[in-house]
């Protein structure tokens, strides 16, 4: 049976426990219901496991598939996307839109260091912009 497509992942921050779900899928990129939930912290119920993976596929996140009478559930985009998507939502909410805003904060955090090899990927990320943004 083919992946059912449903609509692009939409724009709702996912809930804690929806965001463990997708952690251990993203990990095993192709889960069954009872694989999930072996995974998970705190475990809920095997029922509100479908339920949540139910929602997740018709909120766009998930793919589901039927093999050997058993739904199997993968990530409907690449983690990056997804991580990207969640990085724009982050900025805009906690950092009025501004890239600037959002990592002078993250350099800020006291329980954070960047290595030498970091830093020198970040300084050519930003020479990077500059020549894109010079005429």
């Amino acid at each position: 049976m083919p992946a059912q497509r449903r609509t692009p992942p939409d724009e709702t921050p996912l809930t804690r426990r929806e965001r463990q779900l997708m952690d251990v899928i993203y990990r095993r990129r192709e889960a069954t219901a009872r694989e999930i939930l072996d995974e998970l912290p705190d475990a809920p119920s095997y029922s509100t496991v479908r339920t949540l993976l139910t929602l997740l596929v018709k909120k766009g996140h998930l793919l589901s598939t039927t093999r050997d009478r058993a739904h199997l559930y993968r990530p409907a985009r690449q983690r990056t996307a997804a991580a990207e998507s969640a990085l724009r939502r982050l900025v805009r909410t906690f950092f009025d839109g501004s890239v600037a805003n959002a990592v002078s904060g993250l350099l800020s955090l006291r329980d954070q260091t960047l290595t030498t090899e970091e830093i020198a990927r970040l300084q050519k990320m930003i020479a990077e912009t500059k020549k894109e943004e010079s005429p």
